[in-house]
């Protein structure tokens, strides 16, 4: 008698859709971060502080691929997904020495401002602890981005503050 085993190829983030509308563009935000961490000294190196958020969200995001992905998730992840491609597609616009980190400061709050959302709701969410939903997987490293963007306006506010003080002392 013969025995066999059908092994399954296991899931990835590419087989399920809903992940891969937050991934690729996660991904896309990740080579641009690093970009601009390997470019000559600027204050786009602000951008640097996102590495670390980003590399764990992708870490988690792999960890969600048989996690429950409830309806009311699908927009809201397709909704982060698109912040951080809408980023990447500024970032297309012209060469990294062209721009300043002013170019990126609404869609970095609006980034912020959409991921602040989704942790509320995905706290507020009553599933329990065993099943945990994508969402509720991926909270932390989105608090971790979050944390980051607002070190990226802190820096931006310091430079700004600094460059008015060295303003009223030169007048």
């Amino acid at each position: 008698e013969f025995t066999h085993i059908v092994l399954e190829k296991p899931k990835t983030i590419e087989d399920v859709s809903q992940l891969r509308d937050i991934n690729n563009p996660l991904k896309e935000l990740l080579k641009l971060v690093l970009t601009i961490k390997h470019q000559p000294q600027g204050e786009l190196q602000l951008f640097s502080e996102l590495q670390n958020p980003l590399r764990d969200l992708q870490i988690k995001l792999s960890d969600c691929v048989d996690a429950k992905i409830v309806p009311d998730e699908i927009p809201i992840l397709e909704t982060v997904g698109r912040e951080f491609a809408n980023i990447v597609n500024i970032s297309k616009t012209k060469t990294l020495f062209d721009f300043t980190i002013s170019d990126f400061q609404e869609p970095l709050s609006s980034l912020r401002n959409v991921i602040i959302t989704v942790c509320s709701k995905a706290v507020l969410s009553e599933a329990p602890k065993s099943e945990e939903s994508a969402i509720q997987k991926i909270l932390e490293p989105l608090d971790g981005i979050i944390k980051a963007i607002i070190t990226i306006e802190s820096g931006v506010r310091d430079k700004i503050h600094i460059l008015e003080t060295v303003r009223k002392i030169m007048t």
